[in-house]
């Protein structure tokens, strides 16, 4: 978290995917970049203030956050972690969106159908669902 684009580059590779975006965050505008690494399952959202700001798993084979995968049930997430702290339907994916906050981190995690299809950690931003 907060490794510059050469850092990512050095550890990661080249991305097989970018994606640059604004989003406002409590009335500021915060320039992003998706990075997608399609075979490790690993979306990587870079701010040009923060750096790396979010890791998300997009697959099942990329990893796993205390335990719980990309496929599991999302109610899975709030038996092991109680209710979020934000919930509601992510405006960006068109999914279910929740996250908990955890210390100065979010565990966040997407979901379609009850699955979850995107699972990760941010530092600790607002996020509104």
């Amino acid at each position: 978290m907060g490794m510059s684009l050469k850092q990512l580059d050095s550890i990661l590779g080249t991305p097989d995917r970018t994606y640059r975006t604004s989003v406002f965050i409590d009335g500021h505008q915060v320039d992003q970049t998706n990075l997608t690494y399609i075979q490790r399952g690993l979306l990587i959202v870079y701010s040009t203030t923060r750096g790396a700001e979010q890791v998300l798993f997009t697959t099942r084979h990329a990893g796993a956050l205390d335990g719980a995968r990309v496929g599991d049930p999302l109610d899975s997430l709030f038996q092991r972690w109680g209710p979020p702290t934000a919930y509601g339907a992510n405006d960006v994916t068109g999914s279910e969106g929740a996250a908990w906050r955890v210390g100065p981190w979010r565990a966040l995690a997407d979901a379609r159908e009850g699955r979850i299809t995107r699972l990760g950690v941010e530092l600790g931003t607002p996020i509104a669902y």
